[in-house]
């Protein structure tokens, strides 16, 4: 006589498989809440920083930079506000600093019209060398070339280590 042992096990396989399907389900949602959540916190943190920057540019004052002035003495970072004033034709602008090293910040290029601001946080690491760094805005008819002179605008921030 043939017994039938194969069901059993297949049904105790399916069960597994659901379980396991169910699980992976539950920790892909808890995955997406988490980084959505960060996403989220990450976003408002910036915005509100982007809005306590007290330096605003204007047509008589192009770029912006705030506080022009830094101190790095207590080990930890520092933000630094910028804003430019486009007073040109349409234009492709970016901002860029010089010496690069120890430095971040969250911007790219932007397509600015006359009388349109573009603004940024840069992010001072409290282990940047330099006494001084060179903010400077380049403005080109093409994204990808904006980086020839001469600088739209420029101005020095004084670090105090």
């Amino acid at each position: 006589m043939l017994q039938k042992r194969g069901i059993r096990g297949s049904f105790n396989l399916s069960i597994n498989a659901i379980v396991i399907l169910v699980l992976a389900v539950g920790f892909l949602a808890l995955g997406i809440g988490l980084i959505s959540s960060m996403q989220s916190k990450a976003e408002n943190r910036l915005e509100e920083a982007l809005g306590t920057c007290t330096a605003e540019p204007s047509q008589d004052y192009r770029l912006a930079v705030s506080p022009e002035s830094v101190a790095l003495r207590d080990g930890k970072p520092k933000v630094v506000c910028l804003g430019y004033y486009h007073t040109g034709e349409t234009q492709y602008c970016k901002f860029a600093v010089d010496p690069p090293d120890g430095i971040e910040m969250n911007f790219g290029s932007s397509l600015l019209a006359s009388g349109e601001t573009m603004k940024a946080l840069m992010l001072i690491n409290p282990d940047f060398s330099s006494a001084s760094i060179n903010v400077m805005v380049w403005c080109g008819a093409d994204s990808s070339n904006l980086e020839t002179p001469p600088a739209m605008a420029q101005k020095s921030i004084t670090i105090r280590q």
